[in-house]
């Protein structure tokens, strides 16, 4: 080996740094003089890849969460749709029904009480269930999941901007 290569001294023996003491040893290194150019060359090219592939893994996040946004806005458009449908299916059977019994002779009734049961039925799901109740029902597990992410996000923003605002100084 050719002793010129300052950077792999015999006096430094440690082990590598545990994860709790990951930051501040970076905190050390950061602020004691480099050993050699080349080794802190190396160094910062070691920190730029492993940013490097955080970002990565950001923008993947982030264009898959929108990606589930873009899904969830789509099926609370189709819900709304929907229970825009059943509105006007309810006042047309209810428009039916007045019509049956304003033109209603004697064997029309079993019609009309059909019809006005259907309607209630209809009409009784909608309070029941309720839609906000309905959608909030689908989308929590989703909120629940882009929340966790979102919050995972903002941990490795944290943990990462230390290392990017150390490079770019």
């Amino acid at each position: 080996m050719s002793s010129h290569h300052s950077d792999h001294s015999d006096g430094d023996r440690s082990p590598p740094p545990s994860p709790r003491s990951a930051r501040s040893t970076t905190s050390r290194r950061a602020t004691r003089a480099p050993r050699s150019p080349a080794g802190e060359i190396t160094r910062l090219e070691q920190d730029l890849r492993s940013t490097q592939a955080t970002r990565a893994t950001l923008f993947r996040d982030r264009n898959r969460l929108n990606d589930i946004v873009n899904r969830l806005n789509t099926e609370l458009q189709d819900l709304e749709r929907h229970r825009w449908g059943q509105e006007d299916e309810i006042r047309r059977l209810r428009t039916e029904i007045d019509d049956l019994q304003r033109a209603s002779n004697g064997g029309s009734t079993q019609l009309i009480q059909d019809l006005r049961l259907q309607v209630d039925q209809q009409a009784a799901e909608m309070l029941i269930v309720g839609w906000p109740a309905l959608i909030n029902g689908y989308l929590r597990p989703k909120r629940i999941a882009i929340a966790s992410i979102g919050s995972w996000i903002t941990a490795w923003k944290k943990r990462f901007s230390f290392d990017l605002n150390l490079m770019i100084k």
